[in-house]
């Protein structure tokens, strides 16, 4: 279910990234979470918002700038399902603005020129459509029933003559800090790397991606191939996207590591130009 919005804005919505919440068996909603492609430009300030714990999203009222070339602003109607009482009104961008005859303007919100958008009875905003370019130009809601996951009621205990071993716990799954520490690296073309990778503002309880810094030096001795690289990871996803820069060689690229659920390898593949490469590691001792 959709829950909110990420993105960036200032006199409109620059960029915008749906927040996301799974439903449960008992008709409540976990954690909201960044999910899916980020649509329009890189401009404005990053903000994320999204209805309280326990309500949904409902609604929207949108406002859009002069002569309808942006999305000014996205009011977010929040309600408790069940009884559809309201939890509140939030607003994603400039809520302030307000449309002129001609120019761009600040002022009072026009409540008079929103465009609203409700789902019907029943149904819940499961997406939304986007016109974009550099700045977010149109936006529609996507609604549907949500199919609540259904409740597994375990079976009793087989009763037998026999002693049968304990079953074992399910093995731990590495969150995406785990990507953190040294690692020893090798590439496809045989290269060795002891890579450093940090992510320079941990905060466990926020829902937004993580940045990540590091280092890479080379073991064999080839100085040149020494480098940095800078990157993101999705939260949840276990998948650093990053890029790099080899000063002594005046090169770069990009590519991308996937840590394995137990958090004790990476493996990916990064590019130089037209040529493709493996990386992988293992975390070092």
């Amino acid at each position: 279910m959709l829950a909110g919005f990420s993105g960036n804005s200032g006199t409109w919505i620059d960029m915008i990234q749906g927040i996301c919440a799974e439903a449960n068996a008992n008709r409540t909603f976990r954690q909201p979470m960044v999910e899916g492609t980020a649509f329009g430009g890189r401009g404005g300030a990053r903000e994320d918002i999204y209805c309280p714990i326990g309500a949904v999203l409902s609604g929207i009222d949108m406002i859009l700038t002069t002569n309808d070339r942006q999305v000014a602003s996205l009011a977010l109607n929040c309600s408790m399902p069940g009884n559809g009482q309201s939890a509140g009104l939030l607003y994603f961008g400039n809520k302030d603005y307000r449309p002129q005859a001609s120019g761009e303007g600040i002022g009072s919100f026009a409540r008079a020129g929103s465009i609203k958008q409700q789902c019907p009875g029943g149904e819940l905003p499961t997406g939304f459509t986007v016109n974009f370019g550099a700045h977010v130009n149109a936006f529609g809601l996507i609604c549907d029933r949500i199919a609540y996951p259904v409740a597994v009621v375990p079976s009793p205990p087989l009763k037998t003559t026999g002693h049968m071993p304990p079953p074992s716990p399910s093995p731990a799954v590495a969150s995406d800090y785990a990507f953190a520490g040294g690692w020893q690296t090798v590439t496809g073309q045989n290269g060795h790397f002891t890579l450093i990778l940090q992510i320079p503002n941990p905060n466990p309880r926020s829902i937004v991606d993580l940045d990540v810094i590091g280092q890479f030096i080379n073991t064999d001795g080839a100085t040149q191939y020494n480098g940095t690289l800078r990157g993101t990871i999705r939260r949840g996803s276990r998948t650093l996207q990053y890029t790099y820069s080899q000063p002594g060689m005046d090169s770069g690229g990009s590519g991308y590591f996937h840590l394995t659920q137990d958090g004790s390898s990476i493996e990916g593949v990064g590019k130089a130009g037209d040529t493709e490469f493996t990386w992988k590691g293992t975390r070092a001792k």
